[in-house]
């Protein structure tokens, strides 16, 4: 799963058969996370920190990420998922085993971990276990008719011993073993000689739930590459969306197509339309409430209309002529399974590894050209000073973007995963950030005289509003409204009497719609240990129209303190820089050791 393109490939066979949930085995990606994937598919992993080694990963359809309900990363070799179902619920475990020739010691550690997970899972759950176990199981029944059936292959291993022993200890079956196919049907993995075949893939299922699973066999059409077969269980459990925990949250706008005139244009006088028929600046009984919640309806249904709601396609890089490849790799694949003489067979075999190069090399070249074409983009970007779209595209291009919804440990270090119990660990933390104590010795500040300040308690007027709109920046995130600065700004002309309406509605009454007293707090990650909460850092999106608001108080505050400041005042005051007296005071320190001088 680590070289290009086997992520994609994975997709599309499933998407062929039709799979809800497929466990996944040595996919040696670090860390442990949830993913977004094309096509609506999600992806649940766990691995290493660090190496590139073993991994276990589990990928949900669309109707599955609904259902999935919880889900645990144990370790490099163990994934746990559940599901709800309409009569029970669904708990997935991946595994991948180490192999026969490991030593005793990391065996047992794996099995110990996989009976302790198993303990902790409900009874009354249809439990599923899925993996490369590395067990060859056998077909001998008689050896644990309780957990074996009669259509196993081969002779039973030590690895295959172990895991009838935990089958038999969990009241579990191993489900390939019990439904009669080919023998072409029942192997799972070939060696690379095409000569060995080996049945070492399984699903244990618990046996109450035995009815259920319907089949269990082996897909060879299935071509990603793998030495490893697609192993397919029919199990009749019809899943169903699970309860939403979090709030629903409403798409942003996608406020940068303001900047086009045509449909700034479109977006202010439609705005301008709506609330004439509306008259809203007529209203002047209307409670502050409601004239607030009238604009920000509108400003809402216009902009849906309008500029729509932003979007982020996936980068489809995969060129037409890799996944024509892939189909000729795939039909090679099938002539190779169907057979023939042995000379045909060896160049076929060639031939395959020769077209398996040929993919890898495509998909390698579709890479590079997306990146070229984005660095061009980036290119011309910096050439017209859009340095919000330089770092945007840099981020896509470096490819280190942080699940902001992943497992994360609590306060004594457990990891959690339920979506519920994140919430919850996240809001412990920044309550307690947030809210610091008062300090036990708190500092003794000179009491300074009262100034005489004339500011001006006038309802804000058009000029102000103006003014204080010009100082907001654009490309920063709207509030719980979603009314943006470019928003406000494209419109500010015709609908000016809307805002002046509200201001004064505001002014009156001293009081801010509910709206402007709320934030969206948003998760964004440093450095070091993504799980750990103290590795992120918090910023909290305010409403743009409460910005605009508090700007034009700011402005006649500073207006009215400017003249009470000292001249060598620079920071906090509208022209003199800081810069300014940083350059001077260097200025000052290099000719003073040009001429040995001190500076007085």
């Amino acid at each position: 799963m680590t070289q290009l393109s086997k992520t994609e490939q994975v997709l599309k066979e499933m998407d062929n058969y039709g799979l809800d949930i497929l466990a996944l085995s040595e996919v040696r990606w670090t860390g442990a996370g949830r993913q977004n994937l094309n096509m609506g598919y999600t992806i649940l992993h766990s691995g290493l920190e660090k190496n590139q080694e073993a991994g276990v990963a589990i990928i949900l359809s669309k109707p599955a990420s609904k259902a999935l309900t919880k889900w645990t990363p144990i370790n490099e070799r163990i994934i746990t998922a559940r599901f709800t179902g309409n009569n029970a619920k669904l708990t997935l475990v991946a595994s991948y085993a180490p192999t026969n020739d490991a030593d005793d010691v990391t065996k047992d550690s794996f099995y110990n971990t996989l009976q302790a997970v198993a303990k902790d899972i409900p009874s009354h759950d249809l439990i599923c276990f899925a993996g490369d176990f590395n067990a060859k199981v056998g077909n001998d029944k008689s050896y644990c008719p309780e957990v074996l059936g009669s259509e196993g292959l081969g002779e039973i291993n030590e690895n295959g011993t172990l895991l009838v022993d935990f089958a038999l200890t969990n009241d579990l079956i191993i489900g390939g073993t019990m439904f009669a196919h080919k023998t072409i049907h029942k192997y799972s993995w070939n060696s690379p000689d095409g000569r060995t075949h080996n049945q070492i893939d399984h699903l244990l299922i618990n046996r109450k739930w035995k009815p259920s699973l319907q089949d269990v066999r082996a897909f060879r059409g299935a071509d990603v590459a793998s030495d490893h077969a697609l192993m397919i269980a029919r199990i009749s459990l019809k899943l169903k969306a699970a309860p939403k925990t979090s709030p629903k949250t409403n798409p942003a706008f996608d406020s940068a197509k303001l900047s086009t005139p045509v449909i700034r244009t479109v977006f202010a006088l439609t705005l301008s339309n709506m609330f004439k028929a509306l008259a809203l600046d007529d209203d002047t009984d209307a409670s502050l409430e409601s004239t607030w919640n009238t604009i920000k309806e509108v400003y809402s249904q216009t902009a849906a209309a309008t500029v729509g709601y932003v979007k982020r396609p996936k980068d489809q890089w995969l060129s037409e002529r890799t996944w024509n490849l892939i189909g000729d790799r795939r039909n090679l694949k099938q002539q190779l399974l169907n057979g023939g003489e042995y000379n045909d067979t060896v160049l076929k075999n060639q031939l395959y590894i020769d077209l398996d190069k040929l993919v890898k090399r495509s998909a390698r070249g579709g890479k590079r050209n997306l990146l070229e074409e984005k660095a061009a983009m980036a290119e011309e970007a910096a050439k017209r000073g859009d340095s919000r779209a330089v770092y945007k595209i840099t981020n896509e291009i470096v490819g280190k973007s942080r699940n902001v919804n992943g497992p994360v440990k609590d306060a004594s270090g457990k990891t959690v995963t339920d979506p519920s119990e994140i919430a919850e660990v996240w809001a412990s933390h920044f309550e307690k950030v947030l809210n610091r104590p008062h300090p036990l010795d708190p500092p003794d500040i000179p009491v300074t005289p009262c100034l005489n300040l004339q500011i001006s308690t006038e309802e804000p007027s058009d000029l102000e509003i103006s003014q204080a709109a010009c100082k907001l920046k654009n490309g920063r995130a709207a509030g719980t409204d979603r009314i943006s600065v470019e928003m406000i700004k494209a419109s500010l002309s015709i609908c000016m009497t809307v805002w002046l309406t509200l201001f004064a509605s505001i002014w009156k009454s001293e009081k801010v719609p509910d709206d402007w007293t709320k934030s969206t707090l948003i998760k964004l990650f440093k450095k070091g240990d993504a799980t750990k909460c103290d590795n992120w850092r918090g910023i909290s999106l305010i409403s743009t129209p409460g910005k605009l608001f508090a700007q034009i108080i700011l402005r006649r505050i500073q207006t009215a303190l400017d003249s009470h400041l000292r001249e060598e005042q620079h920071g906090f005051r509208p022209s003199p820089s800081c810069t300014d007296l940083i350059y001077v005071l260097r200025m000052m320190i290099e000719e003073s050791n040009e001429w040995r001088q001190k500076c007085t």
